[in-house]
């Protein structure tokens, strides 16, 4: 067998879903040269996104490698190198790893990993969660997010890396540097093209990437998720009916805007020094992986960590934003968890938290 395997793992929210979209949408051109980025290996719930996140959805969930990628492999050519890609592979469980290698049995591997600046990092993964019917304020999120950093798959890049090193080897894993790349005006679909696959990028405009919220658009969209769900996450549905309709509550995001504008604050990540030393950690292990490390050796150079703008909560006691979220589910049709109080169920604000303002 000649079989080649890259697995572009991720993580989430370095640019993936870009990359996937320009991958499916050339796999002409990658045919051309060489390379399958096949069409099997989706979600069954999510068959439309270009990514290959039904392994993750099948292994991570202790079952087999999914039956159409063994079928779908076994069709193509072994002289093809086959490129999956989903953000979600950096979360799989070590055995679920083993099992994935062993049942493709390839006779060379390339794991393929993008480390982005924690400061960048952090809010862009809260706002995504989000996004996806979670309710978590930014505060509370963050100090969960830094109560362990060494044991946080989104912080310590160890964690994920050493799940695979251990099945493949360290030699069959590259590591970048996202901002490396930003910082080199190449946009991860031309690098990815140029310094994985070795071929010219496709002479097209890059995929529309995922764009940041203001914080006032993603409060709102925490609250009505917090309202409508009770604090439970649960799915994106009130976005999708939010963008939906955005013309239909036009008047009451603009009303919320005004609102919320003298609560927006900026909270910092935390004491750099922490980073660093998780930094120093792992490239004591990784720095011969690392293809672009800069020119002191780093990953990401001496930075000066960026503070995230947030609302602070205590805009619901203070102002009538509360009574425009509800007008916003009515309008939606979105029906509202059962509460004794709205204030009590979504304030949350604790003495910290007033202290961090």
């Amino acid at each position: 067998m000649t079989r080649k395997i890259i697995l572009h793992i991720g993580p989430a929210k370095t640019g993936t879903s870009s990359l996937q979209e320009a991958l499916f949408a050339n796999r002409a051109l990658l045919m051309q040269n060489g390379f399958h980025y096949p069409e099997f290996g989706r979600h069954r719930q999510m068959p439309n996104l270009p990514g290959h996140h039904g392994i993750q959805g099948e292994l991570g969930n202790n079952r087999p490698v999914p039956q159409d990628i063994i079928d779908g492999m076994a069709t193509l050519d072994p002289d093809l190198t086959v490129v999956f890609s989903s953000e979600n592979l950096a979360n799989l469980p070590q055995e679920a790893i083993r099992q994935l290698i062993e049942t493709l049995s390839p006779a060379a591997f390339q794991v393929v990993y993008y480390a982005r600046r924690w400061d960048h990092l952090v809010p862009s993964v809260w706002q995504e969660l989000i996004k996806h019917g979670h309710s978590q304020s930014y505060l509370e999120y963050i100090n969960r997010q830094l109560s362990a950093p060494r044991n946080n798959h989104h912080l310590n890049y160890k964690l994920p890396l050493d799940r695979w090193a251990n099945v493949v080897g360290k030699s069959q894993i590259d590591v970048f540097s996202y901002d490396g790349v930003n910082a080199a005006d190449l946009g991860i679909v031309a690098h990815f093209f140029d310094q994985v696959l070795g071929i010219a990028a496709p002479y097209q405009q890059e995929p529309r990437s995922n764009t940041r919220n203001t914080p006032i658009f993603t409060e709102t969209l925490r609250m009505l998720n917090r309202l409508t769900y009770g604090g439970k996450p649960s799915s994106p549905k009130v976005r999708t009916e939010l963008m939906r309709n955005l013309p239909l509550v036009e008047g009451e995001l603009a009303e919320i805007e005004q609102m919320l504008k003298p609560y927006v604050a900026r909270a910092p990540l935390c004491a750099p020094f922490v980073f660093f030393q998780i930094e120093r950690e792992f490239l004591a292990q990784y720095a011969p992986r690392v293809r672009n490390l800069d020119e002191d050796g780093r990953l990401f150079g001496n930075i000066l960590f960026q503070p995230t703008d947030y609302v602070q909560c205590p805009y619901l006691f203070e102002t009538q934003a509360l009574a425009l979220y509800r007008r916003i589910l009515e309008r939606l049709e979105l029906k509202k968890a059962p509460a004794s109080s709205d204030v009590q169920r979504v304030a949350q604000v604790s003495p910290q938290q007033h202290q961090a303002d």
